[in-house]
């Protein structure tokens, strides 16, 4: 529902937003607006990046960025939490971590 803001400190991103394809290197910026599904991509090794955005429980929305950190197939279980994570954050989970738009 809120804006999500990105600024990528060390290497390189690739945010995937309402059919759109941005590229950021280190110092870029942008903001993904709220109510629009979007999803970002690691394109180097490494990258470090600054996510703001507004949520109503900031503990559970860590655990949730945690819990989509690193692409993997999810069990039931995994799903079952992943979803009380998002829902805590009025966030709606798409897809599997890391599965990227068509």
């Amino acid at each position: 529902e809120e804006d999500e803001e990105l600024r990528v400190l060390d290497g390189r991103l690739t945010v995937f937003v309402g059919g759109r394809r941005i590229e950021l290197a280190a110092g870029d910026s942008w903001v993904s607006p709220g109510g629009i599904p979007h999803t970002y991509r690691a394109e180097t090794s490494s990258v470090r990046l600054v996510a703001s955005t507004a949520v109503p429980a900031p503990g559970r929305y860590e655990d949730f960025l945690r819990a989509v950190a690193e692409p993997s197939a999810m069990s039931p279980d995994d799903e079952a939490n992943l979803t009380v994570l998002a829902g805590a954050n009025r966030i709606t989970v798409l897809a599997e971590p890391g599965a990227l738009p068509a």
